[in-house]
């Protein structure tokens, strides 16, 4: 995973079958898409640097 999809992943998560289309991400163990354990990781959070812009 590069740093671009990383920070992606980080800040706004990965939508359901989102992540493969990312080229860099690459999954090793199907099990962790299929149970939901990346949505667990990688689930949107708040911005806080946007809320004051």
């Amino acid at each position: 995973m590069d740093i671009a999809d990383f920070a992606h992943g980080i800040f706004r998560g990965f939508a359901e079958g989102e992540i493969s289309d990312y080229d860099s991400v690459e999954i090793l163990d199907q099990k962790v898409i299929q149970n939901g354990t990346i949505g667990q990781i990688f689930y949107p959070k708040k911005n806080f640097i946007m809320e004051y812009f």
